[in-house]
């Protein structure tokens, strides 16, 4: 079930966005935001794919063991899983379109 947003293509430097938009949202340099785009770019890539509770709960799943894999429990592993936790259902007020996503949102900040 979780495989399902990775079953396209993926944009040739996916990993080095994600990489970067997380260092910067758990306070790292602005490395997303200098090079790739800001808050509303983010919600633009993702938005326009309704609302899928199945998928978002299958990937929280996934992320949380992944997590787990990594050694990154306790306080700061609870932390990272509420935020993307949050982010995830954060992207429901998009589910619709593009054109809902406002110019103006802010960086989405752990």
């Amino acid at each position: 079930m979780a495989a399902h947003p990775f079953e396209h293509q993926l944009h040739r430097y996916h990993t080095e966005r994600l990489a970067a938009y997380l260092a910067e949202a758990f306070g790292g340099p602005p490395l997303y935001s200098a090079g790739y785009g800001d808050e509303a770019n983010v919600q633009r890539i993702h938005a326009g794919n309704g609302v899928h509770p199945e998928l978002d709960e299958a990937c929280l799943a996934v992320f949380d063991r992944a997590l787990g894999d990594v050694g990154i429990d306790g306080e700061t592993g609870e932390r990272i899983s509420n935020y993307f936790r949050t982010a995830t259902m954060a992207q429901r007020a998009f589910a619709d379109g593009v054109e809902f996503v406002p110019d103006d949102l802010p960086m989405n900040y752990a």
